[in-house]
């Protein structure tokens, strides 16, 4: 066996204490890890949900009207998860039987800049295939916030959206768009 000289062998020793204790440490996390509500994102189907069961988005299509209705404060969730559900719900843009797109905000109670960003970049995306982007069931204080950074019904943009008060009014309007007359 070759010789380790004293301050070789306390360095090996300490790594492996050390690493007594990491694994230690996440022995103890992987116990509590049920019992934490971490989101962890994955999609499945037509849901972008947390691992703890909390969806970030959920997505429906209704003819070509492809329609996002956030779940709550998107501060509830890891900016990770947010991104990823935003990234699935570009991706679903790709397919042709989705041309339009609604954010329903019926069950948001609170937005900050990093979904305005999304909003803008989502509204370039639907506009790119040939669509239009649509927001319905705004609070007034997310309507005025909406109209200050102008993005509601700003002809000059490429990133404003369309407001209407109900769902089934938007998805209506969407539709009828489509048709010729």
């Amino acid at each position: 066996m070759p010789y380790l000289g004293s301050g070789r062998l306390v360095g090996l020793i300490n790594y492996a204490q050390s690493n007594r204790g990491v694994r230690a440490r996440v022995a103890k996390f992987a116990s509590l890890r049920d019992r934490l509500p971490v989101p962890f994102l994955f999609t499945s189907g037509n849901v972008a949900m947390s691992e703890v069961g909390k969806q970030v988005f959920q997505f429906e299509l209704c003819e070509d009207v492809l329609v996002v209705t956030p779940t709550g404060s998107l501060m509830e969730f890891r900016d990770a998860d947010v991104r990823n559900a935003y990234n699935d719900t570009y991706r679903k843009l790709d397919d042709p039987a989705a041309k339009h797109l609604l954010i329903d905000f019926s069950q948001l109670t609170y937005f900050g800049s990093t979904f305005v960003g999304m909003l803008i970049r989502l509204a370039r995306k639907a506009r790119v295939h040939g669509g239009e982007a649509a927001l319905c069931s705004l609070s007034d204080n997310m309507q005025q916030m909406m109209k200050t950074l102008m993005l509601l019904e700003n002809t000059k943009s490429d990133c404003s959206w369309n407001e209407y008060a109900s769902r089934d009014d938007a998805i209506a309007r969407l539709q009828a768009s489509d048709r010729p007359g």
